[in-house]
């Protein structure tokens, strides 16, 4: 695929197709989606009209990351559309797209790739890189926005209780979206929109504020057997996009400790699982391995 400058001379026909589409409908669909290599001419086509961020991660989980870049496209009013790789089995869209890191982000433009990020950048970096993506994407007369509306994709509509702990995510507000889940499972308690979501707040409320690169050295020093700080190191890794890291991590930790630390971790671990999705891969092989692990 060729390549694409984030920043270029002014083409004024582009500019005047960009305001075109900027006073046009919104394009139907999702701010997030997941992507396939079945649908990747979908999305191609649609970055005709708006730019598509291709977000390559470990196992098919949005991570921290995703909900982050989904609440730009919240922001911005569908400026942009978010669509997730399971790196582990879409083979054929990492080679595709020359994907050598994960987590890592590439736009597509008009069909054409632009290199955005390679690990996990932080919300005010995402925000810039978006900032500078939707200049490019102007300048090239794609400003179009997708409507954020799920069921006019043709998915089921999204659960009021849902939605406002969606919006309050966005808003950083934590407390907020945990009660909305927490009503959202008290309306279905087999909701597993609500179980995940609430496991998903813990996490990222765990990890607020912290200190990445101290949480590791901590991690480190005490090694497997300080329980705190591998729990404290394996979300940081979960909610960087690398649950692989923080499932190893924890598990290592498991078949060194015993009584009540053995016991924290193993509860830590189920918590995780249900945060990143029981049906990844990533979370059936861990649950295989803290099955050896503790028989």
């Amino acid at each position: 695929m060729a390549d694409m400058s984030m920043r270029g001379p002014v083409d004024l026909a582009a500019l005047a197709a960009a305001k075109k589409q900027e006073n046009a409908a919104p394009v139907p669909g999702a701010y997030l989606t997941t992507l396939t290599a079945a649908g990747l001419n979908a999305e191609v086509q649609l970055s005709a009209q708006v730019p598509v961020i291709v977000l390559f991660v470990a196992d098919g989980a949005a991570g921290e990351l995703g909900t982050t870049l989904e609440a730009e496209a919240r922001r911005r009013d569908g400026q942009i559309r978010i669509a997730v790789v399971n790196a582990s089995t879409e083979a054929e869209l990492v080679q595709a797209f020359g994907v050598r890191t994960i987590p890592m982000g590439i736009a597509l433009v008009g069909g054409q790739p632009v290199p955005l990020f390679q690990g996990a950048p932080t919300t005010a970096q995402l925000t810039e890189l978006v900032n500078q993506l939707l200049a490019a994407a102007n300048r090239a007369g794609v400003a179009g926005r997708v409507s954020g509306k799920a069921d006019e994709a043709g998915e089921a509509p999204v659960n009021p209780h849902h939605l406002a702990a969606l919006e309050a995510l966005d808003r950083g507000d934590l407390d907020a979206a945990e009660a909305e889940f927490e009503a959202l499972a008290a309306e279905d308690p087999d909701s597993e929109v609500a179980q995940v979501g609430r496991a998903q707040v813990r996490l990222l409320r765990s990890t607020r504020g912290q200190d990445p690169q101290a949480v590791m050295a901590a991690a480190d020093a005490g090694g497997p057997g300080d329980a705190a700080a591998q729990i404290a190191a394996a979300d940081i890794e979960v909610a960087a996009g690398r649950p692989d890291l923080g499932f190893t991590r924890l598990i290592n930790a498991i078949k060194v400790t015993s009584g009540d630390a053995r016991e924290e971790l193993r509860t830590h671990l189920l918590e995780l699982f249900t945060a990143v999705g029981a049906d990844t891969e990533v979370v059936r092989s861990a649950r295989r391995d803290l099955a050896s692990a503790l028989f």
